[in-house]
């Protein structure tokens, strides 16, 4: 079954402008094998609308007797509201036309009476009426549909598909009760009887035994059905379990341990690199982001492994203005840097040594890294090169102050309740031929048809620290390094407990940068110390060219890096009539 018939379950949800409150069909086998046909539609309108009608598909337009009066007898149509129509062709159509306007809850019965020539087929040793009560091309649902067929001779055999709730046969004559029939599903029933000759006036009729063969389709379509049910109760407990078992996994492996709390943290609290920072506390556990890679480079330059000069020039054509430009240099050839680094360092070393071996404009090199493709390739390969490393390094702490367990419980939740949707799709003929006593869970097996879709992108998109879980030495590093994010934000604190020189700004502005809150401890700096950015060239570099120089970086290493048919002879599963309908 097609994925697109999935969705279409979900118009309940989100119903059309006009719905269905009850259809009555009865069908009535004549000894001459005619048809008599009469439908009983009742809509409810709200909103704009002229019309309901009733719609018989293009094979049954040969047969149906607007088209052939003079053979098959007149049709009468009757309208609780407005003007009874016939619109014959292709297809051929029943209507109640009416003033156009805004309805709202306004009810409007269409009923129809007509016959149909080559509806039966009778065989040599069978006779059948395969007649499709409801069509798919119906888009609402239809809560409540009645059903009575009428034969000139005890039925034998009788098949519904999908199941009726409620079957009743007397001798010749079966009752049908069938609730909440899904938009673009269908209703069939196919009966089985002994063959009369007069039948075949208006019958199709063939020359060969077929009742074994239709007991041999009926009974696999039966095996297939009970196999699609068995399917379908799988995916429902998947999906409708699965916030659950989520829930008890946060309890069970994500929910932290107790321990003091930590107010602020004046120092930072470990002599921890900056990229080990983000890769814990930055933003996710387990995450190495730009943070990292640039506070990284903010390190080196404040650890001299960079070099910086600033040069004022006059700038503009008719009102010139004073310009403060940035220059930066490598300070160690690469055989010396790397016997002084950490692996993730050096490789943001070597990026940046490449292009800055003399002196440089920051602005030259930032327009570099915008659109010379070059060496945005090399910004973006060195970038994923750094994470890898960065998760190596990172690794024996990780294991150490972290346990995943929980994570990869969530993660196998995700894929089982993903994987419903693809058990949903080839059963869901199904939900329309549930028990009648399960009709009131209906809403809810509609949200465990929506959830295989928001189960994994919950997963997914929740930190890591949600169904993981630290240990008490990791909680006490993560809750250490968050007291110091605190401290660097709050000006109050900062007041009453002041760095004691220039010199520790700088550092706490390297993690300030791997923190993701650098821009703010640089406006709360210039307001403490109004002249910071003339005694310190480094803050005067992250005010005047850094962040401009970060966009460009950002944009070149986060581009593409993440972490049956009417009248034929078949004996299949699938009967002729039908139709669809609406309001328009």
């Amino acid at each position: 079954m097609p994925i697109d018939k999935y969705f279409d379950f979900f118009l309940y949800a989100f119903p059309k402008g006009y719905s269905i409150k009850v259809a009555n069909i009865t069908s009535r086998v004549l000894n001459n094998g005619l048809v008599e046909i009469t439908e009983e539609v009742t809509f409810i309108l709200n909103g704009r609308y002229g019309e309901v009608y009733l719609s018989k598909p293009m094979s049954m337009s040969n047969y149906v007797v607007g088209n052939k009066p003079q053979i098959y007898g007149k049709p009468e149509i009757s309208c609780s509201y407005g003007e009874p129509k016939l619109y014959k062709g292709y297809p051929t159509e029943f209507a109640c036309s009416f003033e156009r306007k805004e309805y709202n809850g306004k009810e409007v019965t269409l009923k129809v009476k007509y016959y149909v020539a080559k509806g039966l087929n009778v065989y040599e040793d069978v006779a059948e009426l395969h007649q499709k009560l409801w069509g798919e091309e119906w888009e609402v649902w239809l809560p409540k549909l009645y059903a009575k067929l009428i034969l000139p001779a005890p039925i034998e055999s009788y098949y519904v598909h999908p199941k009726a709730n409620k079957v009743r046969v007397a001798n010749d004559t079966i009752f049908l009760e069938v609730e909440n029939i899904p938009p673009h599903n269908y209703l069939e029933v196919r009966l089985l009887f002994s063959p009369k000759e007069s039948l075949k006036e208006y019958a199709n009729v063939f020359m060969a035994p077929m009742k074994s063969s239709i007991y041999r389709v009926e009974e696999n379509y039966e095996q297939k059905t009970v196999v699609k049910t068995i399917i379908f109760f799988i995916a429902f407990m998947l999906s409708i379990s699965s916030p659950l078992i989520l829930l008890w996994i946060y309890y069970r492996y994500g929910k932290e341990a107790s321990i003091p709390p930590i107010l602020f943290e004046r120092e930072p609290p470990y002599p921890t690199k900056p990229y080990v920072v983000d890769f814990f506390v930055g933003g996710d556990v387990n995450d190495v982001s730009l943070n990292g890679f640039l506070a990284t480079f903010m390190d080196l330059v404040r650890m001299k492994f960079f070099s910086l000069k600033s040069v004022t020039k006059k700038k503009g054509v008719l009102f010139k203005k004073q310009v403060k430009e940035f220059f930066i240099r490598a300070n160690y050839p690469l055989s010396k840097a790397k016997e002084m680094l950490t692996e993730p360092e050096f490789l943001v070393y070597e990026v940046f040594y490449k292009r800055i071996k003399e002196w440089k404009s920051l602005e030259k090199l930032r327009k570099e890294i915008a659109y010379d493709k070059k060496v945005r390739m090399d910004f973006h390969e060195t970038f994923n090169v750094f994470k890898k490393k960065v998760e190596k390094e990172c690794m024996p702490m990780l294991t150490k102050f972290f346990n995943f367990k929980g994570v990869k419980y969530a993660f196998i939740v995700g894929v089982l309740a993903f994987l419903s949707v693809f058990l949903f799709t080839v059963s869901i003929e199904c939900f329309s031929s549930l028990p009648g006593y399960l009709t009131r869970m209906y809403p809810l097996i509609l949200i465990s048809m929506v959830l295989p879709f928001l189960i994994p992108s919950i997963v997914l998109i929740l930190p890591y620290r949600i169904f993981g879980k630290f240990s008490e030495e990791g909680l006490v590093f993560y809750r250490k390094w968050q007291a110091f994010k605190r401290f660097l934000t709050d000006v109050s604190l900062i007041k009453k407990y002041p760095p004691d020189s220039l010199v520790i700004w700088e550092e706490y502005l390297v993690y300030a940068t791997a923190l993701g809150i650098a821009d703010e401890v640089v406006e709360i700096l210039r307001d403490l110390i109004p002249d910071v950015t003339e005694r310190s060239m480094f803050v005067d570099f992250y005010y005047t060219s850094y962040r401009g120089f970060r966009a460009s970086v950002s944009m070149v290493t986060s581009s593409r890096s993440t972490s049956g048919g009417f009248g034929g002879t078949s004996v299949s599963v699938g009967g002729g009539f039908g139709g669809g309908g609406g309001a328009r």
